[in-house]
């Protein structure tokens, strides 16, 4: 994933928290998941973060959100997966 400026990190997050994308000032995003997920959840999650990477955040700021509520665009980019899912099947 470096080709895409995307790296890959696992880290102790809080109990509500799967993951997270941050932009560094470089362009190269992160993207974090919690070291307790098991390999398929990571699996889900880093291919959510990516497909957020590619289609969202070219259009708009991210910004890391702490609260753990999600945003619309969390809501949207998860309904979208789940209707190409479901295309695809």
């Amino acid at each position: 994933m470096t080709a895409f400026k995307i790296r890959i990190r696992e880290g102790d997050l809080m109990a509500d928290a799967l993951g997270f994308v941050y932009k560094r000032s470089d362009g190269c995003y992160f993207i974090v998941t919690d070291k307790n997920l098991s390999p398929t959840v990571r699996e889900e999650i880093i291919n959510h973060k990516i497909f957020q990477i590619l289609v969202y955040l070219p259009k708009m700021p991210y910004t890391v959100g702490l609260n753990i509520i999600q945003s619309s665009i969390e809501r949207q980019a998860f309904a979208r997966e789940v209707a190409v899912s479901n295309e695809e099947d």
